[in-house]
């Protein structure tokens, strides 16, 4: 019996794998189903059933799986063991915290180490953004996006796109963009570059933009369709506002 259920439960996350794998889910889903007890389970929840119910439930879950280690814990682990990795995650975590020079200190303590470090790189230009500093912010996040475009699922162009507008660069943030929707044309990323067009001025731009995007959207795959609702739901929104609106 015990057997039994042995090769039902492998079996049932083979099968939430494959579904994962056949609907393009995004990739931590395949480590929560491999490494998290009831992975797979969850995945079902939150995934493959559609019902809203479901879906709740499975958000608690995950919030509750991703409860963050508390603050003293991290510090106490980089005192006892002061490595490189545990003052980044140490890092992280005190930008998570809101406490920012001190993440930024760890951050830039990292790349004296590991100069070409993505999540310290991010993180250093992350803490200099919100504490003010935009153009101390471009260098490193610039950094990212050349190294990593992908990263954390283009994070750092939203970030890069703020600290070029405060340090005076517009044109510089719509060249970003630009390139940005010219490589990577999914739909979070033209609602991205048209919201910054519509800043600018050119809404007439950031308009056609969007309807060629939610045509496309329209001719996705459904489970494409599925993950990208959000954005088209803020892209039909930015069509409906007033044209005066800048």
């Amino acid at each position: 019996m015990f057997r039994l259920l042995a090769f039902a439960a492998i079996g049932f996350k083979l099968w939430m794998l494959v579904d994962a794998y056949r609907r393009r889910a995004e990739t931590y889903w395949l480590w929560i189903i491999l490494g998290v007890p009831g992975g797979a389970l969850l995945y079902l929840f939150m995934v493959r059933l559609r019902d809203r119910d479901a879906r709740a439930v499975g958000h608690q879950i995950l919030r509750f799986l991703a409860s963050p280690t508390p603050l003293s814990e991290l510090e106490l682990n980089y005192r006892e063991s002061p490595s490189v990795a545990n003052r980044l995650i140490l890092a992280q975590g005190l930008g998570d915290a809101g406490r920012y020079g001190d993440a930024e200190q760890h951050f830039a303590a990292v790349l004296e180490t590991r100069p070409a470090e993505v999540d310290a790189l991010y993180g250093l230009g992350v803490c200099r953004l919100e504490q003010g500093d935009a153009a101390g912010a471009v260098e490193p996040l610039t950094q990212v996006v050349a190294a990593a475009p992908l990263y954390r699922d283009f994070a750092a162009y939203p970030e890069l796109t703020s600290a070029l507008m405060k340090s005076g660069r517009p044109e510089q943030a719509r060249q970003l963009l630009a390139d940005l929707t010219k490589k990577y044309p999914r739909l979070p990323n033209v609602v991205l570059f048209s919201k910054h067009l519509i800043q600018l001025g050119e809404i007439e731009a950031a308009h056609e933009q969007l309807r060629s995007a939610l045509r496309d959207h329209e001719r996705s795959p459904r489970h494409v369709r599925r993950m990208n609702r959000r954005a088209a739901r803020e892209a039909q929104a930015l069509l409906a506002q007033p044209r005066e609106v800048k």
